[in-house]
């Protein structure tokens, strides 16, 4: 894929006159949007020295920019808006914000990075508000998030509204829309929010920083990291795909400043927190394990055959707006971008050599790149600026790069637009920065003509004067390239004082004009939602691990789960390190990009930033914040399965196939490096990388394959990764689903009941949903004859252990005969769960069988009133007395007698006869009989298992009733 330059419309201006705030031009350009932009008084200062406290950056800086004291930030600026007619406007003036005093004092301001909302009608920027009044004024100020609107149409009145619910005594800056009414900006605020860390200290100078991307809620308030940066993210912005677009920068190295102290060139007097705490102890040691030793530090190199290492570039990133998929904007990289990559670790491999950028498709390079903005016409088209991190106020030379979000890396070309620039000049065309392509395209620039070399601070303390002019300009293409054309505005010419420290520094002369953005509405793209990857969805599937449930456990824990399907696989350009890799354990996949030596590989050792560095500037006392410094991953390694052999800390095991899963703490900065079954380090990272609680990340190998790994054949791994199985088996013993069980083996249920009510038990665990299906099998008891056939689902929810049951109703076939059974089943849990259940016939349905086998239902014969031995005495009175239906005998039969003047009937009753009823009554006229305790009293003579003999007594003594008669009554429903 190419790309070409191509013609832009130019903007005209003419004559400039002034009216109140308001400063308009005769002959208004043709461009059909406004531009918001703002002024800043001239910083000219940046310094770099190893010496912490020497180097000096400030609000127009590349890195360090955050700081709204006015020695970072000079008051006097303002946020401004270029109309179409080619006037322009003071927005802030006119809100009400500011003073026009020469003496910039409580209500002085400073603006920067307007962003327009998507609808086109308002926009966020940040401002910070007062100064020092006097020379003893310690107050601090603090970039603090604001909103304009009624601003888009000219003549309108500016309404400026704060942000609620940001952080408070933090700097918020370079504040862009979400797509849902989310606000995402770049913050001082430490990543956990602990004050004592304040502030975050970057790794190249160790001067304070941002500690990353933040998302806030407005409304709820509700804010979280998106991503945490060591060294600094800046000026992020949500792309036509929903992509958060942002720079970062990145400097994950050694310590530059402790080792000059132990080289003796300085005096920083640098030390280590022995933990993270607000308790860590101040130590000596210095000792850091990752990654290898800079090349400036002879001891530690000596002998080592390993070349040493640096990393600076500012790179863009790209991430989802909820902070998931962080990576180099379509996992670009080095090998795509640079002039060249070095060599690095080992000194004694051929196969190990620098990459040059005349070896690639893409031969335009850049020493960084600073994304601007997105062009509206073509998606993916990035305007940035190549400059380097110090000297020049982010000014340099305007790039393109075409990241649409479905060009391969080995692909995305770098265009250049403007003239070539010297890093320390001469730059006889001047520097540019912040590129706006327009959406009729116009290209709008910052262009400083008198940037030809590194700026510097030409006045004195008290009155400084920049060599730069940045300006809002047009750029006209001059034959390939593109150069100045006109200036949109009639410059803004001002003398201001404010305090720094003890110093009242006078700024006199034209302000800066940075910062311009196009003032135009825009769709609003659909927000990405990450998925896990197909493979490692089916390893979830086969392993009977609840994804959602899973993640839901990463979310509760502010954890993240990273999987890479091969570590022995590498991207074809990525040669700077071993390439020619073999998983070290019995049974080890290789993948081998040459002859050579082979290196063994045998755990990932995972590395995070922790903030521990700290240095004092007298010698005595500890500067406030700290630096990150690289420690064995410690947060949450418990809870991965143990290497089976001995690994280094913070290490996990490789599978045989090259695999890695790892369970790791969210929305901190983590690396990682490859160490030999030694616990040697082979292949190390060279990015800080931050993952989100929930996110499942699958890097199908690390180095990312573009087209093809090492071999120059192989695209990215498409295994399942077998430590992915192992890490869920793992979890699965601390974190079991559990299974369904019946409470008992078996259940019984008369007959006549109507249903039957079982219940259903989750035991031995409650992580995840769980669903069993229930069914009613025959056995001697049949569907629709017996109980009703009855099948189901029964399901409990993540954390549910509550008792379930079914109900199967229950049939009367009204039958003589024997007890009849079903089975239900449970299926779906680990195992086959079954119960039994036993349909209790009436008891002298039974009896029938008993007594008349075949003929238990023939009513003539084992009817009730039947009396098929012909002795006088019914089938329900034989049953009711436990006599043998088919023996002629009077045995048995109640016996009348009189105790103690009572008259009194002895029965017997038998225990089992449950389906029938005993009534005792009595009567003196034997038409009216009565019945119950108040008539009639029983007692138990005599009892068994399978009988009981009862006396019935009259309660009606017999010499004052001139007769009494009683009877035994059976009732059969």
């Amino acid at each position: 894929m190419t790309h070409s330059s191509r013609n832009f419309p130019l903007v005209l201006a003419a004559l400039l006159q002034i009216c109140f705030a308001t400063f308009c031009i005769a002959t208004p350009p043709t461009s059909t949007n406004a531009i918001l932009f703002v002024t800043q008084v001239p910083m000219p200062t940046e310094v770099n020295a190893r010496v912490i406290t020497q180097s000096v950056v400030n609000v127009s800086s590349s890195f360090g920019n955050q700081l709204g004291d006015t020695a970072s930030c000079g008051r006097g600026g303002a946020l401004w808006i270029w109309y179409p007619d080619g006037s322009v406007t003071n927005l802030t003036q006119l809100a009400g914000y500011g003073t026009s005093n020469v003496f910039q004092g409580t209500t002085s301001i400073a603006v920067r990075e307007p962003s327009v909302h998507w609808g086109g009608t308002r926009a966020l920027f940040s401002m910070v508000i007062g100064a020092p009044t006097n020379q003893s004024d310690a107050t601090k100020f603090f970039w603090q998030i604001y909103e304009i609107s009624n601003f888009a149409v000219k003549g309108q009145t500016p309404i400026i509204t704060y942000i609620s619910n940001q952080p408070t005594n933090y700097n918020n800056v370079s504040a862009t829309y979400g797509t849902d009414g989310r606000i995402i900006f770049t913050s001082d605020r430490p990543r956990d929010g602990s004050a004592y860390l304040y502030p975050q200290r970057e790794e190249y100078l160790q001067l304070p920083t941002v500690s990353g991307l933040w998302s806030l809620d407005p409304v709820s308030g509700d804010l979280f990291l998106i991503e945490h940066s060591p060294s600094g993210s800046f000026k992020p912005f949500v792309d036509s795909v929903g992509r958060v677009i942002f720079t970062r920068w990145d400097h994950l190295a050694r310590d530059a400043e402790a080792l000059t102290d132990q080289q003796g060139t300085t005096t920083n007097h640098m030390f280590t927190y022995s933990d993270e705490s607000a308790g860590g102890v101040i130590t000596t040691n210095l000792t850091e394990v990752f990654p290898e030793p800079r090349s400036s530090d002879n001891a530690a190199l000596a002998g080592a055959n390993m070349r040493g290492n640096e990393f600076n570039q500012f790179f863009p990133w790209a991430t989802d707006e909820d902070g998931t998929g962080e990576e180099v904007v379509n996992h670009i990289g080095r090998h795509e971008l640079l002039q060249s990559v070095p060599s690095s670790t080992f000194t004694n491999d051929p196969n190990i050599v620098t990459l040059d950028h005349s070896q690639r498709f893409n031969t335009n390079y850049v020493s960084s790149f600073f994304p601007s903005s997105e062009d509206p016409n073509t998606p993916g088209l990035l305007y940035g600026v190549d400059t380097g991190d110090i000297g020049t106020h982010n000014a340099g030379r305007i790039v393109t790069l075409m990241a649409n979000i479905n060009t391969n890396p080995d692909f995305m070309v770098i265009n250049y637009l403007t003239a070539a620039v010297q890093p320390f000049g001469p730059n006889p065309g001047g520097l540019y920065r912040n590129p706006l392509p327009m959406s009729n395209g116009v290209l709008i620039a910052i262009h400083a003509a008198n940037a030809t070399n590194l700026d510097s601070n030409i006045g004195t303390p008290v009155a400084p004067k920049s060599t730069y002019d940045f300006r809002l300009k047009t750029l006209k293409q001059s034959g390939s390239l593109f150069v100045p054309d006109k200036i949109l505005t009639p410059g803004f010419t001002n003398t201001f004082t404010y305090y720094v420290g003890s110093n009242l520094v006078t700024s006199a002369g034209a302000l800066w004009e940075l910062d311009p953005v196009e003032v135009a509405s825009r769709p609003i793209p659909s927000k990405r939602i990450a998925t896990v990857q197909t493979i490692e969805g089916q390893v979830f599937n086969e392993e009977g691990v609840d994804l959602p449930t899973f993640q839901n456990y990463l979310r509760t824990n502010n954890l993240a789960l990273v999987v890479s399907r091969n570590t022995t696989a590498r991207d074809h350009a990525d040669r700077q390190q071993p390439f020619n890799l073999k998983v070290g354990w019995p049974g080890g996949t290789q993948t081998l990009g040459t002859n050579g030596t082979i290196y063994s590989i045998g755990f990932l050792q995972l590395m995070q930033a922790d903030l521990l560095r700290g240095f004092k500037p007298d010698g005595v006392t500890p500067a406030p914040g700290r630096r990150v410094l690289a420690q064995p991953l410690h947060d949450a390694i418990v809870l991965n399965p143990p290497p089976t052999n001995i690994a280094p800390a913070g290490a996990v095991q490789l599978a045989t196939d090259g695999s890695f899963a790892v369970i790791v703490p969210a929305r901190r900065a983590l690396s990682w490096q490859l160490t030999d079954t030694n616990a040697a380090p082979i292949v190390r990272e060279r990015y800080w990388i931050t993952f989100q609680p929930g996110e499942v990340r699958t890097c199908a190998n690390c180095h990312g394959i573009n087209e093809h790994d090492q071999t120059g054949v192989q695209g990215p791994p498409t295994n399942e990764p077998q430590a992915l199985r192992t890490l869920l088996r793992f979890w699965l013993a601390s974190n079991p689903v559990g299974t369904a069980q019946f409470s008992a083996a078996n259940y019984s249920v008369s007959e006549t009941a109507g249903s039957l009510t079982v219940p259903i038990n989750r035991i031995g665990g409650s992580t995840g949903p769980l669903t069993v299906t229930f069914n009613a099998v025959n056995a001697t008891a049949l569907a629709g004859v017996d109980y009703i056939a009855t099948n189901g689902v029964l399901t409990w929810l993540d954390g549910d252990a509550t008792g379930k049951s079914l109900t199967i109703p229950i049939l009367n076939d009204g039958l003589a005969e024997s007890n009849e059974t079903f089975a239900i089943t449970l299926t779906g849990a680990t195992a086959t769960n079954t119960a039994t259940v036993t349909i209790l016939k009436q008891p002298i349905q039974v009896w029938r069988v008993t007594y008349f086998g075949t003929n238990a239902n023939n009513a003539a014969i084992a009817g009730d009133l039947a009396d098929p031995d012909g002795d006088g005495v019914t089938n329900l009175l034989e049953y009711a007395l436990g006599l043998n239906p088919n023996v002629a005998s009077v045995s048995g039969l109640p016996m009348v007698g009189q105790t103690n003047g009572f008259l009194t009937l002895t029965y017997t009753r038998v225990n089992s006869a449950t389906d029938i009823g005993y009534v005792p009554e009595v009567s003196g006229d034997l038409v009216n009989w009565n019945s119950g305790p108040l008539f009639v009293s029983q007692l138990v003579l005599a009892s068994n298992s399978v009988f009981q003999t009862i006396q019935a007594r009259d309660l009606v003594p017999l010499d004052i009733a001139p007769s009494r008669f009683i009877r035994l009554r059976i009732t059969h429903p």
